[in-house]
């Protein structure tokens, strides 16, 4: 049995508020018919090109989920994530490119990203990467650095590619705690540790002009609103521009078009209630895809596997946390 809604949006912090889609509604956020063609992205889906994985979680800071990946040769489209990733490269190389910013990780390199920002991840080597991720959410980071006003929007990377041995160091040491003992003190000041060491490495930007700032909040309106029935013509209305110019000027700033982005994002929010213990059945529901078959298609666009394996994955994480407890 998973999770209840109730007790992710807890988790969540109430990040988003989801309301059941009319039956046979594909998405509650839609586009209107006759301009959908303007942009329909081709549908393209991870090669299965998977060494091993393995998930674990711990509860503190309203959940940690930590991701150890070897042999990774899958190729992803761009994609979201409703997290923070913050992670380092065990073996290989890959391209990291985001915000049109592309840079060479290789052993030893850190890799940074904020949520919801569209990036990829290009294995360079024979054999592909290996790598250990961690993925925060936004109020863990908040509750770690404090209520000034510089954290209360998501820490921006200048570059997703970090040099900083020591903050490597202590993302293994995190991630071998979590799959071993799994202490919860020991958890919480390790990845204390990490979250203001990465902070450090944060820079906000240049005051940006008023028509990408304006893209951007509308943006932040998609990530939040993912069951919300908005048109192309109101998310042009938001920034103050023509529909056709909106389109422009939004994939230019987020990288993908509005509906692309849209469902990006819906498959980011599946990604993490599947890894918050949620079963499969329920997460289509309530994120509004048409049924668990729908789910299925389109995770494949922004995920290295399925909601099945994910889900299985997921379990046996959350059930290594509970003995891990049970014997200490």
């Amino acid at each position: 049995m998973g999770i209840s809604l109730r007790l992710w949006l807890l988790y969540r912090g109430t990040r988003m508020t989801l309301h059941p889609p009319a039956q046979g509604n594909d998405a509650a956020f839609t586009l209107s018919r006759e301009r959908r063609s303007t942009v329909r992205v081709r549908p393209t889906t991870a090669r299965a090109q998977v060494g091993s994985v393995a998930l674990a979680r711990s509860t503190a800071f309203g959940g940690i989920t930590a991701l150890k990946g070897g042999a990774f040769e899958t190729r992803l489209q761009p994609h979201v994530h409703s997290s923070y990733v913050i992670g380092v490269v065990d073996d290989g190389a890959v391209e990291v490119t985001v915000n049109g910013v592309s840079a060479i990780a290789t052993a030893g390199s850190v890799i940074v990203i904020s949520p919801f920002v569209v990036h990829t991840e290009i294995p360079l080597a024979p054999g592909g990467w290996s790598f250990r991720y961690l993925y925060p959410n936004e109020s863990a980071v908040r509750e770690i650095l404090g209520d000034s006003p510089r954290y209360r929007a998501a820490l921006p990377f200048p570059c997703p590619v970090l040099a900083d041995p020591g903050l490597a160091s202590a993302i293994r040491n995190l991630d071998d705690d979590l799959r071993a003992t799994g202490d919860r003190a020991v958890t919480e000041s390790r990845f204390a540790e990490i979250v203001r060491a990465a902070a450090a490495h944060s820079h906000t930007s240049a005051h940006a002009p008023r028509e990408r700032r304006n893209v951007q909040a509308v943006r932040t309106l998609i990530t939040q609103r993912t069951q919300r029935n908005v048109s192309l013509g109101d998310l042009a209305a938001a920034a103050g521009l023509s529909p056709f110019h909106f389109l422009r000027v939004f994939k230019a700033e987020v990288g993908l078009p509005p509906y692309a982005y849209f469902e990006q994002v819906r498959i980011a929010y599946a990604n993490e209630m599947l890894c918050a213990g949620v079963e499969p059945s329920e997460v289509a529901y309530l994120l509004g895809f048409t049924d668990q078959s729908h789910l299925n298609r389109q995770f494949g666009r922004g995920s290295f596997t399925t909601p099945g394996r994910l889900s299985r994955l997921a379990s046996q994480a959350l059930d290594h946390a509970r003995s891990t407890r049970a014997r200490r």
